[in-house]
């Protein structure tokens, strides 16, 4: 059973999943890539987190994402098996992510299937 604050992060989460999703399905001239791509890099690494944090594992909040992954990796080698490739700045250190890998509507679509991806793991090993 999760803990309640990590059960609220996760409702967040996840209602921020939802927004960045209408978001794109917006018509392109109203759709702003770099929210997208915020929410979705944001949203990523709060899963992540949050798998971690259940597992009271210790981490720092500048962590990458990639990192972040390898951590969740060596305690459950399922985590392996997401394909992080698609959001670009996942090697970057969070407080250096500044959003220029996000201005292309291909590339954020590539960002929220992803999203999806690890939320689905997370939720498998969490619930």
């Amino acid at each position: 059973m999760l803990k309640k604050e990590l059960a609220i992060e996760l409702e967040e989460t996840v209602a921020k999943i939802s927004r960045a999703q209408a978001e794109l399905n917006r018509p392109s001239e109203d759709s702003v890539t770099f929210s997208i791509c915020g929410i979705s890099k944001d949203s990523i690494r709060s899963l992540i987190k949050l798998y971690l944090k259940e597992k009271e594992i210790v981490f720092n909040e500048n962590n990458s994402i990639a990192e972040l992954l390898q951590l969740a990796i060596q305690i459950d080698p399922a985590f392996a098996n997401l394909d992080l490739s698609g959001v670009a700045c996942n090697q970057i250190p969070n407080n250096q992510c500044n959003g220029r890998y996000c201005l292309s509507t291909t590339q954020v679509n590539r960002c929220l299937e992803t999203v999806d991806e690890v939320k689905k793991v997370v939720l498998q090993k969490i619930s």
